[in-house]
């Protein structure tokens, strides 16, 4: 297989443009998105090769994911009210999620809390496969 020269400069990437150092926006959110959904860079890599045509590394996936690892943090360790007069906890199940080329079924635990001054706060949040019906 011979690949043609291009001695003139007029290929122009769209994907990756030409002195960019960071992925595009729009692309940055995307993987985030597949992050936030328990996917690995590496599953994400090749989900962009499938997809989108092109292959990213793991390295700048990472790079990416790790952008929004202070905020969880914070988010993680910030201090609850004490009493909460109203909680709900709820799941949302998101079925026939393709990750992959599989066809997964998610659930997103949520646990929300009242507080005394009535401002509803988000207290927990989890993102899970389901494994099986006994789970609810």
């Amino acid at each position: 297989m011979s690949t043609p020269r291009d001695r003139n400069s007029s290929f122009e990437p769209q994907f990756i443009k030409k002195r960019e150092t960071i992925l595009a926006e729009g692309v940055a959110d995307r993987i985030i998105g597949l992050y936030a959904l328990g996917n690995s860079t590496r599953e994400i890599s090749e989900w962009m090769e499938e997809n989108l045509g092109n292959r990213v590394s793991a390295d700048p996936i990472s790079s990416i994911t790790d952008r929004v690892l202070p905020e969880i943090k914070t988010w993680k360790s910030r201090m609850l009210d004490s009493v909460y007069p109203i909680v709900w906890m709820d799941a949302i199940h998101y079925k026939n999620v393709v990750v992959l080329l599989h066809v997964q079924y998610i659930m997103c635990w949520v646990l929300t809390g009242k507080d005394i001054r009535s401002s509803s706060e988000c207290m927990y949040q989890e993102m899970r496969g389901q494994t099986s019906g006994s789970v609810y």
